[in-house]
């Protein structure tokens, strides 16, 4: 069975997105979670998780946060925490397998390292540590991902829709650079920044807050004709990340996949006519990297 998993902008959101037969949730706070759709506080999350579970949903937290050594108590407590909310947990930190291991709590991870993730043999290693799951690197090709999860011994994800993120660095760059040019200008958590490179004319969105900087694709994923095949791949978790939209295009993305999941008959030209703002592409997903960069 599949998991058609979506982040949200509000708990309002959780019940539009069960009409349209979303199975999961992604939600996060803004310490140990970076590049979400929206933090929420402990709080929030307490009351999310409810909502979602009286729904029939599962929920992911994430944990995708760099750790140093002097955080590593206070990520303990987080997944303490997080245990007593029954939720599964999204990482991309190896300190985090660890501490979760120490409280019998790695069945509820999923191991989430943006692109590190390249073939099979990585994806057994994590799952023979009793994990829930993997997601693959978001820079290779739906072949690719293919055979990788066909030779997969559990369970392997995917992010099928969404501005992907392709850079973090911990640095504050956006504010050196304006710092080298002599300017006070605010730019923490601003979700209206960008940059163009000069080889090209897509926009980028870039944030930056006080967990560094993160850069992502001029373009926002999508993998319509792609889902169905992956599925019937062995793929088994589907992503749709909201970053940079809103609900209703995420809503509609969620619909427009489910659809397909189930073999209900799904044009995709109708998402590409509604949204027609957005620089929709199947990006890697068709085109080596080499031939995309």
């Amino acid at each position: 069975m599949y998991e058609l998993l979506s982040t949200i902008f509000s708990k309002e959101d959780i019940v539009r997105l069960k009409k349209v037969n979303v199975t999961g949730i992604i939600v996060g706070d803004d310490f140990h979670g970076t590049r979400l759709t929206k933090a929420f506080s402990h709080d929030e999350i307490i009351e999310i998780n409810k909502l979602a579970k009286e729904n029939g949903l599962k929920v992911y937290v994430k944990m995708n946060r760099m750790y140093e050594d002097k955080e590593l108590d206070k990520a303990l407590d987080y997944l303490k925490f997080l245990k007593t909310l029954d939720v599964n947990i999204f990482y991309n930190d190896l300190s985090i397998y660890v501490l979760a291991k120490s409280i019998n709590m790695e069945d509820r991870l999923v191991y989430d390292p943006d692109t590190i993730v390249t073939n099979s043999l990585d994806v057994n290693y994590h799952l023979s540590k009793g994990i829930y799951g993997v997601i693959l690197s978001k820079e290779i090709t739906k072949e690719e991902m293919v055979l990788i999860s066909n030779n997969s011994n559990g369970r392997v994800g995917v992010i099928v829709h969404g501005y992907l993120n392709m850079s973090y660095s911990k640095r504050m760059l956006i504010n050196n650079y304006f710092e080298h040019l002599n300017k006070d200008i605010d730019v923490d958590d601003k979700r209206s920044l960008y940059l163009i490179e000069q080889t090209r004319d897509g926009k980028m969105p870039i944030i930056e807050d006080s967990q560094g900087t993160m850069i992502f694709t001029e373009y926002v994923q999508e993998s319509f004709d792609e889902i169905k095949e992956l599925y019937e791949n062995n793929v088994s978790m589907f992503i749709v990340d909201g970053i940079f939209l809103d609900s209703d295009k995420v809503v509609d993305a969620v619909k427009g996949y489910s659809n397909l999941l189930n073999d209900i008959e799904y044009d995709k030209n109708e998402y590409y006519e509604k949204y027609n703002d957005l620089p929709l592409s199947t990006g890697y997903m068709e085109k080596a990297t080499n031939l995309v960069k």
